[in-house]
């Protein structure tokens, strides 16, 4: 199975492969809800600077509020 994410001006975001015995999919949400940001913040972050980058900026922040 292949799955595409798309960003509002329909550009790719993220393709990946699935086997149908796996079952490591990739839940977006939660990762934004982790985050405390909305999905489609983190998607346009994802699509501006890049995954790495992203997970980055948003770990660093979550770090910082939980210190708060």
């Amino acid at each position: 199975m292949h799955m595409k994410l798309f960003n509002s001006k329909g550009l790719p975001l993220l393709a990946m492969s699935l086997d149908n015995r796996s079952d490591n999919w990739l839940n977006l949400s939660a990762i934004a809800r982790y985050f405390d940001v909305p999905r489609s913040t983190f998607l346009q972050r994802v699509n501006d600077y890049g995954w790495e980058s992203a997970l980055a900026h948003y770990e660093q922040h979550r770090k910082i509020k939980l210190k708060h």
